[in-house]
């Protein structure tokens, strides 16, 4: 018994080694692309149309931003005005464009580096001054950039003196008269009562769908900037239904010829919690589930009678998992999340540690869809007269819709 007890702790020394040094791996990983002083995968495009391949950067400049650009992390650094490009794509930022436009309450023109929001018959644009004012701008093909403006005003009443804000929206006018093939869309932009990002956006993609015409959604703020946002939209609430296949074995620690073994398979559904860490950028992100996992035995081996099912039994499991998220692709659309967790039966009493790779399916401002391969390599079972899971291999997908 002794020996059984120094065999576990032994064991589980070894299984919390495994994790922590994965996880100082991942996160290493992580120190190391933020030591890159903010320089991201991308290209330039010059003002004969060359389209240049390397690493961008913004620089702050007196108004907004410059760009930083070299070929390889290796080379030095060139700086570029909105003058000297025609726009700029970063992995993480997305699409520029560089344009000279009229800023309403600078009472100027500018030029500078505008976001492409949306792109489509009708496009969307943003830039970002250095005091965090946002302003927008629509352009069409009749249209080169015309500012969507909206502010608040102090106004004097010069018959008794007092003072009172006064709210200008002179966005609803150039919205109505761009989206007028679309009557209810002025219902809605009527109902807007001030400028923001998400509902810009939001119409901008109505209207779209309203008249049938093709449009691209190119905001390009993933994870990373989620950190400047509330904590419920950190938050992603979901279920998870899934299948998995798997080997059982009597023997609680090695493979053993002699004992009898099966074939199984089940299904689990649960539910989960992912909340994304914004000091790690939001790259990284630790998952809650609880999950209710049913397992059927298929006796088939050893000249065991074949087609021999056990009844299904239900198991409950707690799961833990950190989780990484990279993007791939020329826009950075497609995520793949590696991830590492650990499970806890409370049927077996037992913990198990997970491996797994996902991928998200689609992800909108309100929802997600992951599917994940999961593999469990290792087990801590303590004494047990039953037959259990040696090797288990789960397919999950993973809906938030919130």
């Amino acid at each position: 018994m002794t020996t059984l007890k120094n065999t576990l702790q032994e064991n589980t020394l070894q299984q919390l080694a495994i994790i922590a040094l994965v996880y100082c791996t991942i996160t290493l990983a992580s120190l190391q692309l933020n030591a890159q002083n903010d320089y991201y995968k991308g290209y330039i495009i010059s003002t004969n149309n060359d389209t240049i391949k390397g690493w961008v950067k913004k620089e702050l400049n007196h108004l907004s931003f410059d760009v930083l650009f070299k070929q390889s992390m290796a080379d030095a650094a060139t700086s570029y005005t909105p003058r000297m490009l025609k726009g700029f794509y970063s992995d993480v930022d997305g699409v520029y464009r560089a344009d000279k436009v009229s800023v309403y309450e600078l009472g100027s023109e500018e030029e500078v580096f505008l976001k492409c929001l949306i792109r489509g018959e009708q496009s969307l644009y943003t830039w970002i001054d250095n005091n965090g004012e946002e302003y927008f701008y629509l352009s069409n093909e009749d249209v080169e950039m015309q500012e969507l403006i909206y502010y608040k005003d102090k106004v004097k009443d010069e018959k008794n003196g007092k003072e009172y804000i006064k709210t200008v929206k002179r966005y609803i006018g150039v919205l109505n008269l761009a989206f007028q093939e679309c009557p209810k869309i002025q219902k809605r932009i009527a109902k807007m009562s001030y400028v923001s990002k998400s509902a810009l956006m939001d119409i901008f993609e109505k209207y779209h769908e309203c008249v049938g015409a093709e449009y691209e959604n190119l905001n390009k703020e993933f994870k990373k900037v989620r950190k400047s946002v509330s904590l419920k939209k950190r938050l992603d609430l979901g279920l998870v239904l899934g299948g998995y296949g798997g080997i059982i074995n009597k023997d609680k620690f090695f493979y053993n010829t002699e004992e009898e073994f099966e074939l199984a398979f089940g299904s689990n559904f649960g539910c989960s919690v992912n909340c994304f860490l914004p000091n790690l950028d939001n790259r990284f992100s630790v998952e809650g589930r609880f999950m209710m996992i049913q397992t059927q035995h298929h006796r088939d081996a050893n000249e065991l009678p074949s087609n021999e099912s056990l009844d299904p039994v239900w198991n409950p499991q707690l799961q833990v998992w950190l989780n990484a998220y990279k993007k791939i692709g020329k826009l950075g659309e497609q995520v793949i999340i590696p991830k590492i967790g650990q499970s806890y039966d409370f049927r077996f009493n037992t913990i198990e540690s997970l491996l797994g790779i996902g991928c998200e399916l689609g992800k909108g401002r309100k929802s997600r869809m992951e599917i994940s391969l999961e593999y469990k390599f290792y087990h801590l079972l303590k004494e047990l007269d039953d037959f259990y899971t040696k090797d288990r291999l789960t397919l999950n997908l993973i809906i938030s819709p919130f």
